[in-house]
């Protein structure tokens, strides 16, 4: 039930040509202990730290807040900034994450700019099943994972809970200075969740998931520059709640719905220097955020015609963000709602040709701004096309075509940041055309895929730079984002491999401009994992990337650099005793190799880590 789009062993599935699935065998290989980890060796994708020690991604070109990120079904993100910090959702209970570049289906709603990416939980199975895992490292790194799943009559369960915790992590030798640790680094997180499903009848069934999420985390200075912050998140919290069900009323009508409440608690402290424990200069202060999103789903799916399924989507939405500086100061309340109308049509008229044509129209309707003027509602029209034609049975072809659009979010229409951002509630949406042409092919074992791409985007939201040292938000940039990527998958009964190269061609087009450059997209991007079990039981895994050709802009004097280049590669060798206990050693960056993820931003030495996982059914 936290599917979106339906794509299992339906006679129509246009969408699977342009969805890449993370499956759970491959999600438990990389031993992941948040979202984050099952995803930075797919193709398109680009994970970095930035300066406030948050994980952000990059689809394609395409930044973090330009994408929708669904948990089980459900739009995910703070309510203010449009972003979501994916290693904040620690754990390792994932069933199968989707990855959809470009076109994304009408069902998934508004803000998919540039694609989307649908994370689903583990679900309960129809036996009773207890997992336990265990891992430390030689950071000091610990993470320990509980999960069980039964069975009561017609009602399935699954509780999970997991806890990582570090303190500052270990840099790489040849950092300079002979610093040891990465000061300020740590963290801690804590994830419970809960998913109850209830088969009222063979046609009826409807399910409750719970997430809590407790998490708090440090801010390392970003080097190279010469005012650094001094950061920290003491609190980081968010609990998910969602009511799911599908009903089969008639043999050609179904309906799924789901009924969500997403709130975040956040406290942001600055302070005056590296002791971390005064908060007297201007720049010092505290600032507590509580965000809500509240809303609901409906996806009605019939067959009104004999070409093909018809598929709706009605979708409302509520983002509430109330911030204040003090515990006992008074709130700024900010809220926008958000309501998508949409229909998909699919037709399958010819024996190879399946096609998918689909529609929406979007309203933004901004509810509160705190003492700001409240801007006009926005309304959007959406459209996309997708086709496959099946050359042999082994030999598809793909088409697709969307025009995408992402509303401003409430920190871009009214925030001052500190006095020194000029608000523009006027704002208006970004746009996007995007296209891509590719072939998939499989030859025995071996699964091939070959994808060209662009993307127009216009009416980009960036900062200008204002008179007395202010600056606003405007829409005047305009990008161009091309390339290819090519995937090989091949799996035999003791081996797996996954390949995958990404060029990306981002260029900045907007007139005027200081530079083509856009910044942390590199060039080229290579991905693969090795998976080799001989021995009967033992196996070895080799995971590594390679990055290169990218660009920042530095904060101080505005001029444009290279980022270094950089190749990483991490080692598994674990015991696998049939399927109820696996014991590994792994060795991340084991060349332990100095690398920037962003400007000042230097990532972890070599990390060793022995774990342990173990299954009774």
């Amino acid at each position: 039930m936290n599917e979106i789009v339906v794509i299992g062993n339906r006679p129509f599935s246009p969408h699977r040509s342009i969805i890449d699935e993370i499956p759970k065998t491959k999600i438990n290989t990389l031993d992941v202990t948040d979202v984050s980890d099952a995803l930075v060796f797919s193709s398109g994708l680009y994970f970095s730290k930035n300066s406030r020690n948050q994980t952000s991604f990059k689809l394609r070109g395409f930044e973090q807040r330009q994408i929708t990120v669904f948990l089980d079904g459900i739009p995910i993100s703070l309510p203010f900034d449009g972003d979501i910090d994916l290693s904040q959702l620690g754990g390792d209970d994932f069933e199968s994450i989707r990855i959809i570049k470009g076109h994304s289906s009408i069902l998934y709603g508004a803000n998919t700019l540039g694609g989307s990416i649908n994370i689903m939980s583990d679900l309960p199975k129809e036996k009773s099943k207890l997992n336990l895992r265990l891992e430390g490292s030689n950071h000091t790194r610990v993470f320990s994972s509980l999960q069980y799943s039964g069975t009561l009559r017609k009602l399935q369960y699954l509780g999970s809970i997991a806890i990582e915790k570090s303190p500052d992590f270990k840099l790489p030798h040849e950092y300079k200075n002979h610093i040891i640790k990465r000061q300020n680094s740590a963290y801690e997180k804590k994830s419970i969740s809960l998913r109850i499903q209830y088969h009222i009848n063979p046609s009826h069934k409807i399910g409750i998931n719970l997430n809590y999420i407790d998490n708090w985390f440090h801010i390392p200075t970003q080097l190279f520059i010469s005012r650094p912050r001094f950061w920290r998140f003491p609190d980081w919290k968010k609990y998910v709640i969602s009511l799911n069900s599908q009903h089969l009323l008639t043999d050609t009508f179904v309906l799924r719905s789901v009924i969500f409440c997403d709130v975040y608690h956040n406290r942001l402290e600055s302070y005056d220097d590296s002791n971390y424990n005064t908060q007297t200069q201007n720049y010092a202060f505290t600032s507590i955020y509580n965000d809500d999103s509240v809303g609901f789903t409906l996806y009605p799916e019939f067959q009104l015609f004999k070409f093909g399924i018809t598929s709706g989507l009605i979708s409302f939405r509520r983002d509430t963000h109330r911030e204040k500086p003090a515990e006992n100061s008074p709130h700024e309340k900010y809220a926008s709602s958000t309501l998508v109308l949409g229909i998909e049509q699919h037709l399958t008229s010819f024996k190879n040709l399946q096609t998918s044509i689909g529609i929406d129209v979007e309203h933004l309707d901004p509810l509160h701004a705190h003492n700001l003027p409240l801007r006009k509602s926005l309304l959007l029209f959406n459209g996309q096309f997708l086709s496959n034609y099946l050359i042999t049975q082994k030999i598809k072809y793909f088409l697709s075509t969307s025009k995408k659009s992402r509303f401003p979010t409430l920190k871009e229409l009214y925030s001052e940041r500190i006095g020194r951002n000029i608000p523009n509630p006027d704002l208006a949406a970004e746009q996007s055309l995007n296209i891509e042409s590719g072939i998939i092919a499989q030859v025995f074992s071996t699964m091939m895929k070959f994808s060209f791409y662009k993307s127009l985007l216009r009416d980009l939201i960036t900062n200008v730079y204002l008179e007395n040292n202010t600056q606003q938000l405007q829409n005047i940039a305009r990008t161009e984002l091309g390339g290819l990527e090519l995937s090989v998958q091949y799996q035999s009964k003791n081996l797996t491999v996954d390949l995958n190269y990404t060029y990306l061609d981002a260029k900045n087009t907007s007139k005027p401009r200081e530079s083509d450059f856009l910044e942390y997209r590199p060039k080229h991007r290579f991905n693969f994992v090795y998976h080799h079990q001989f021995l009967r039981h033992v196996y070895i895994q080799f995971e590594g990337n390679f990055t290169k050709d990218q660009y920042y802009q530095d904060p101080e004097n505005f001029y444009w650099f290279q980022l270094n280049d950089f190749s990483l590669l991490n080692i598994k060798i674990g015991y696998h005793l049939i399927r109820y206990f696996d014991i590994y050693l792994r060795v991340n960056n084991f060349f332990d190799q100095l690398y920037y993820s962003e400007l000042g931003i230097p990532m972890p030495g070599r990390e060793v880590t022995v774990g342990m996982k173990f299954t009774i059914e």
